[in-house]
């Protein structure tokens, strides 16, 4: 009888390894892995099932095309290589195939996005940040250890709950990150930290904006940003989505003069060729203030990959190619 029942439990162990390897080739077997273990767009219904299978947690860089930001990342993570080699780790591209399946599952709405999920599949954290490699293996050893709900039990210090509000802010989750972020505005009244005008900003942009959809909330938590805090950076980094929160109201005349008429140096061209980049709105006049901008700072990145987007919009490819490479270049230098 004993030996019947551990004949039984071998026979078991075989049928689920079997049943497992017939899902991945069902689902699509794992892409070859590019340099430093990252696998190129493999379907995310996959790669769950080999994390099941054994017992590990996958991270997910979710980008786009013509991405400094995106790029800066994937440098930081080559670092990380020591760090990360435990996980299951891909990459994908919002804009296109099952890259734009795993952002609108996952609800990526800032771009790079780096997800920390476990073998269920389920999110555990996020980083939308650019950081040195050590403090974004940290970030990422952190939330494989503890979810987002544990870390937000006891948010600690205001600059904690500002960053786990972002996160909050990021999934659209919209009680829990007011929640944080309203705490984090009120420890910071006069701004003098420089928190709360963060907080509100990943309030009217995260939140309202980009994972709500929500143009008039977006639009009064900026000009709220915009007038407490004019001094502050962010009241600068502001514009843009509260431009676009303007353009998603209908207003899209008004946004562009607002921009318009702070055009004055690289940064205000660069607003505007941005705003007609992420709106789609004018691209030959975000063409002209791409090279404007270009024109006064000839050395940033930043500048330069905001015209290979626009080229690409307009259908102008190979320049767009080649916009994106000196960008690369520039920011090899820096």
């Amino acid at each position: 009888m004993n030996a019947c029942w551990h004949s039984g439990r071998r026979f078991a162990r075989t049928l689920h390894r079997v049943l497992v390897s017939g899902l991945l080739l069902l689902v699509g077997s794992p892409s070859a892995a590019s340099a430093g273990g990252w696998e190129e767009t493999p379907f995310l219904r996959g790669l769950v099932v080999r994390a099941q299978a054994e017992h590990r947690v996958v991270l997910l860089r979710v980008g786009r095309r013509y991405c400094i930001e995106c790029e800066q990342m994937d440098r930081a993570l080559a670092r990380t290589e020591s760090e990360l080699r435990g996980y299951l780790r891909a990459r994908y591209d919002a804009g296109a195939g099952e890259g734009r399946d795993v952002a609108r599952r996952y609800n990526v709405v800032r771009f790079p996005t780096l997800l920390v999920l476990g073998e269920d599949g389920l999110e555990r954290g996020r980083v939308s940040e650019v950081l040195p490699p050590r403090e974004l293996a940290r970030r990422v050893d952190r939330a494989r250890r503890k979810t987002l709900e544990q870390r937000s039990a006891a948010p600690g210090s205001p600059a904690r709950a500002l960053r786990l509000g972002r996160e909050w802010a990021a999934r659209g989750e919209r009680r829990r990150a007011e929640a944080l972020l309203g705490q984090v505005v009120q420890g910071d009244p006069d701004n003098r930290k420089g928190l709360a005008a963060q907080a509100l900003l990943a309030l009217g942009d995260l939140l309202y904006l980009r994972s709500l959809g929500r143009g008039g909330e977006a639009e009064r938590t900026l000009t709220r940003l915009r007038r407490s805090y004019p001094r502050s950076p962010d009241a600068e980094r502001a514009l843009v989505p509260l431009t676009r929160a303007m353009a998603a109201q209908g207003r899209g005349k008004d946004a562009l003069a607002l921009l318009l008429d702070g055009a004055r140096d690289a940064a205000g061209h660069g607003r505007v060729a941005r705003f007609c980049e992420l709106t789609g709105q004018r691209l030959q006049l975000g063409l002209q203030h791409a090279r404007k901008a270009l024109a006064l700072s000839p050395r940033d990145a930043g500048h330069r990959a905001v015209l290979a987007a626009l080229l690409h919009a307009t259908g102008a490819v190979e320049p767009a190619r080649a916009s994106w490479q000196q960008a690369l270049r520039l920011l090899q230098k820096r």
